[in-house]
């Protein structure tokens, strides 16, 4: 059967699960229905897609429940339905979206905590690189800083907010079943990383961020760690370099120098 016959039929068949029955027509035998048959796929699609957006989203589950994130998933898959392949990687408009019933249910920091759960998606499907030496460093001259940045790895995301969402997350994560907790009022970011095969989590301070951040812009070591020490001059450098290291979030050093 040629490959073109394959290709029109599924795209048929999709418009025919969202709604449009009609383009199914010329694939219609004469006198039969089809509606009761789409009608199944629909459902089954539909909650495919429900119960793909509550697995993504572990940490909102956790603080609405069953019920409420099953009914919002349903909600949000009517009105963003999935684009290309894998079901893993849908979800990215979730906490966008979040936004209107986070408000309706007086829970502002549901969108916060449904983006770091999209942020461990996108650690835990990225792609695969070599994580830097942890004394790549070590080989350099502090004045060679000038000439050379550090390079996150594709898995490397990271977030900063100004309460304490991160701690929230990470204790949600270990503990699903939390019924009460404080949210301080402290900013905190949030570090994900994939050294292993396993996604882990870390706490960053303000200046840690912005050193990432700045890494991630394409900037210089020394670059990075002046906007680290413009927004907290106490941080110790080293130190950071050590963590961000040791938590593998580069994967090499460059040479930018002209």
């Amino acid at each position: 059967m040629p490959e073109s016959f394959h290709v029109s039929f599924h795209d048929a068949f999709e418009r025919a699960l969202a709604g449009e029955s009609s383009a199914l027509d010329t694939w219609r035998t004469s006198g039969v229905g089809i509606e009761t048959g789409l009608r199944v796929y629909r459902n089954t699609s539909a909650k495919g897609l429900a119960d793909a957006i509550k697995a993504q989203f572990p940490t909102v589950t956790a603080i609405v429940g069953d019920d409420w994130m099953a009914a919002a998933a349903r909600a949000f898959c009517t009105v963003h339905p999935p684009g290309l392949p894998p079901l893993t990687t849908y979800g990215e408009a979730f906490p966008t979206w979040l936004e209107g019933p986070s408000r309706d249910q007086d829970l502002p920091y549901l969108t916060d905590l449904a983006r770091l759960d999209r942020l461990w998606t996108e650690c835990h499907t990225a792609a695969d690189d070599p994580v830097l030496a942890p004394d790549a460093l070590a080989k350099l001259d502090p004045q060679d800083f000038l000439g050379y940045r550090l390079v996150p790895r594709a898995s490397t995301r990271s977030a900063f907010f100004p309460w304490a969402i991160p701690t929230l997350w990470r204790t949600l994560r270990q503990d699903p079943s939390l019924e009460t907790f404080d949210l301080e009022d402290r900013s905190e970011g949030l570090l994900l990383t994939r050294p292993d095969l396993e996604v882990e989590s870390a706490v960053l301070s303000i200046g840690a961020d912005a050193f990432l951040n700045a890494c991630k812009q394409g900037q210089s070591i020394v670059a990075s760690a002046e906007a680290a020490l413009s927004v907290e001059p106490d941080l110790n450098l080293q130190s950071t370099f050590a963590v961000l290291l040791g938590a593998g979030v580069f994967t090499a050093l460059e040479d930018i120098a002209p």
